[in-house]
């Protein structure tokens, strides 16, 4: 039984995630279709960092980061912008290092555990309700960019949040139901609302030939969605007219490629394509550890106003399921170093929490899947020496890079750092 199910049996969601993936590839393709030939509406796809080392193992390419490739595909569909979800990552790791030296400096709320996996906070929900206090509070990266485009994004450009219809492609099954949850309040919208008449755009969508000749073939191979999939297809809120929801849909890496054949497309078909405005500095996220490092890094940075050593948090060479590491990070006189951990795999977390040995660390990142999100389950299949392949990438040529060092991510968080927080 791979971790997908296993989280789906602790999370008591089985009768609601039983996809079928073979018969209904993609839930919301007519949707989406519709929805990019609107010309009232602006669709955006924000990208994660993990499907972009993944793609190639599809079309016998691996051990390539292939984003050009993913945001040049949205471009020909007719998407009007795509954005690096990496961008969100910042936002968080800013929010969670604010929130974690808080939590160290009143001494409540530890250990944090990191709020971005689904399927973990799903867990603590249903399983040790006594430490949902424990998650950090701050949105996911996925609802971080979806909020940040429907509020500052929007009004810059003149646009309405309702107006907006956001894709969020992710390696993860878990995250259809993540956004069936993410909203946002009409009240706090209407502080960034144009009050634009959509009935005179000015935008005046134009959608190619190409672009409708790939839309029409979508459509013709659209699939009926079995009857688990109505299940989780209409899973959500019950949203009144004073929300709305974050992400619109979710598409995971293997629906990408799915997306991609019915199209009747090569990769040398695709155009490379740059993300537009919205990048991030936070791709780490996409691996086992990556959220503690972005996050003890800017803690480090906060605290200091100095960047980190770059031994401050070796975790590249640890590959056990449960690394513990001892960060020098004085935060009073009496606590001058801080105890975190990484975890990854739901029966190891399980282990975890049952022997609590969770007590002894300051902060806990908990990834659900073997490798964190580059082992996600809308991923290709994974193995050791794969999951192994796909960091390297991801991580290829990044150096120290610092969601603070992030002008538009921090210039947010100054001026709306409620709307980086779940309520």
């Amino acid at each position: 039984m791979n971790d997908f199910f296993l989280i789906m049996c602790y999370t008591h969601n089985m009768e609601n995630v039983n996809l079928c993936v073979g018969g209904c590839r993609i839930q919301q393709l007519n949707e989406i279709v519709s929805k990019i030939l609107d010309p009232k509406i602006t669709v955006v796809v924000t990208t994660a960092p993990a499907p972009r080392v993944a793609l190639g193992e599809y079309f016998n390419l691996p051990q390539q980061n292939l984003q050009s490739k993913i945001v040049g595909f949205f471009k020909m569909l007719g998407v009007d912008y795509v954005f690096d979800t990496a961008f969100g990552a910042d936002l968080t790791t800013i929010s969670e290092a604010y929130e974690f030296l808080d939590r160290l400096e009143t001494n409540q709320g530890l250990p944090m555990f990191n709020s971005c996996c689904p399927a973990f906070v799903k867990y603590i929900q249903n399983f040790h309700k006594d430490l949902i206090p424990n998650v950090s509070q701050a949105k996911t990266p996925i609802a971080q960019i979806a909020t940040y485009t429907k509020t500052v994004f929007a009004q810059k450009h003149n646009l309405n949040a309702k107006d907006i219809y956001i894709i969020a492609l992710t390696p993860c099954i878990a995250k259809k139901l993540e956004i069936k949850s993410n909203f946002i309040e009409s009240k706090v919208l209407s502080k960034f609302d144009t009050n634009q008449n959509v009935e005179n755009l000015s935008q005046n969508k134009k959608i190619s030939s190409k672009s409708l000749e790939l839309l029409n073939k979508l459509s013709q191979h659209q699939q009926q969605c079995s009857d688990n999939c109505e299940k989780l297809k209409n899973i959500q809120a019950n949203l009144s007219n004073d929300k709305i929801q974050l992400t619109d849909a979710v598409l995971t890496t293997a629906e990408l490629v799915h997306l991609i054949n019915l199209c009747e497309l090569r990769l040398n078909d695709i155009p490379d394509c740059q993300c537009d405005e919205l990048v991030g500095q936070s791709v780490k996220f996409g691996a086992s550890g990556g959220v503690l490092q972005c996050i003890i890094d800017n803690c480090y940075y906060l605290k200091t106003n100095e960047l980190p050593p770059t031994n401050l948090l070796n975790i590249s060479s640890c590959t056990d399921t449960l690394c513990e590491i001892i960060v020098p990070l004085k935060i009073s006189e009496q606590k001058t170093s801080i105890k975190v951990a990484k975890i990854m795999g739901l029966r190891n977390i399980e282990q975890f929490f049952v022997s609590q040995k969770y007590k002894e660390f300051d902060f806990v990142e908990v990834m659900s899947c073997v490798g964190g999100c580059i082992g996600g389950t809308g991923q290709p299949t994974n193995d050791a020496q794969t999951l192994q392949n796909r960091k390297s990438i991801l991580l290829k040529d990044q150096t120290k890079n610092f969601a603070l060092q992030n002008k538009i991510a921090l210039e947010y968080y100054k001026n709306y750092s409620y709307l980086c927080y779940d309520n």
